[in-house]
């Protein structure tokens, strides 16, 4: 369903609805790990506009040796479509600092995701508002050394609808979300899992 305002020196606005996992996510376990709680409308997304999206991450992560890390960091996220006709550029730019340490204070050591490539997106709803996935690979910079090309699968809830926007003389369709608070989980592939475990790196999406 969509809520349609219309003005006389407005472009066309539709207050759209969450997003969700019209795509698997980079391993056998479900988008971003996380289990549909409510039902959610999905629909792919190809030119969806974020001007900035960020947040930090408080998660617990147990690798397969059962040790359990606190993993703390940051994260960011731009979304501009039109980079994708520039050569070598990706429409979405997803960049990650993940921190952990043992949860009896040993190992501290860091890591980065950069170098994201998108692979598939969508959108959907659900009651507690817009569910957004991208899909990719990225390069994923652990203690032991750097791993290129994995999977990565970016899963976020937030109180933020999409809103689409109409450009009245051109016609051009303009979808953007802004955060409004809500949650992320990213989920990385097996490759490094003995770093991440099997469950995603869980964080907070920023009001902006």
């Amino acid at each position: 369903m969509y809520i349609v305002e219309v003005t006389e020196t407005s472009p066309i606005i539709s207050h759209a609805q969450d997003l969700e996992n019209a795509t698997s996510g980079p391993t056998t376990n479900s988008t971003a790990g996380q289990s549909n709680q409510s039902s959610e409308s999905t629909s792919p997304i190809g030119s969806l506009i974020i001007d900035h999206a960020g947040g930090g991450f408080t998660s617990l992560q147990t690798d397969n040796d059962n040790k359990t890390w606190i993993a703390t960091g940051n994260w960011d996220l731009v979304s501009q479509p039109s980079n994708a006709n520039q050569s070598n550029s990706s429409s979405v730019i997803f960049n990650a600092t993940i921190n952990m340490r043992g949860t009896d204070n040993s190992g501290d050591h860091e890591h980065k995701i950069s170098e994201f490539k998108l692979t598939g997106s969508s959108i959907g709803s659900t009651e507690e508002g817009s569910v957004i996935v991208f899909n990719g690979t990225a390069a994923i910079e652990t203690d032991v050394g750097l791993y290129t090309d994995v999977p990565v699968s970016i899963k976020i809830y937030d109180q933020g609808p999409a809103i689409v926007s109409i450009d009245t003389q051109t016609n051009e369709i303009k979808p953007q979300w802004i955060p409004r608070g809500g949650t992320i989980g990213v989920l990385i592939d097996e490759r490094v899992q003995d770093h991440f475990g099997k469950t995603p790196v869980y964080g907070n999406v920023k009001r902006e």
